[in-house]
């Protein structure tokens, strides 16, 4: 078989580049503990934030790559298109004409896996930057509690400062 090693690696980069952002996204969207949820967080953002790859994070690194593989199929599915308009329809065989649509067929598939896992971890990185975020506002928020509570006594909560109304 001529494409094998094309195909072994395109075979790696989807079972690396897809269930691992599915597999965060779940565990970043799942309603945890306030401490089990930043633990999730302050893991996922070590693995992916640190400068592993090239000086870049390894979420950035995976969206670089799965981008180039996206923008690839998108060139490869319109050249198949293009390739087809080229062809006369009179004079197709039977043959041809299947393994013509066997490589639509992959090249679109192709296009489809490469987008899902492109757009996976644009969303990944997404989620993690709006989960930070919302960490950071919740410690604040929990900050600012606590110092009013310091400052005005703490004990009521019906805003009427204590007059039982």
């Amino acid at each position: 078989r001529g494409g094998g090693g094309a195909m072994g690696a395109w075979n790696m980069m989807v079972a690396l580049s897809l269930p691992v952002p599915l597999l965060v996204l779940a565990l970043l969207s799942l309603p945890l503990p306030p401490k089990l949820r930043n633990g999730v967080v302050k893991v996922t953002e070590i693995v992916l934030g640190e400068g592993i790859v090239f000086g870049t994070g390894f979420g950035h690194f995976m969206m670089i790559v799965s981008g180039a593989a996206f923008a690839a199929t998108c060139i490869s599915t319109s050249r198949m298109y293009e390739w087809k308009d080229g062809l006369p329809v009179t004079h197709v065989s039977p043959n041809k004409e299947m393994s013509f649509l066997a490589k639509k067929w992959r090249a679109e598939r192709n296009f489809w896996l490469s987008a899902l896992c492109f757009f996976a971890w644009v969303v990944l990185v997404l989620v993690l930057r709006l989960t930070k975020a919302v960490a950071v506002r919740e410690a604040t928020i929990a900050h600012l509690e606590a110092t009013m509570e310091g400052e005005y006594g703490g004990g009521d909560d019906d805003g009427n400062g204590g007059s039982g109304g």
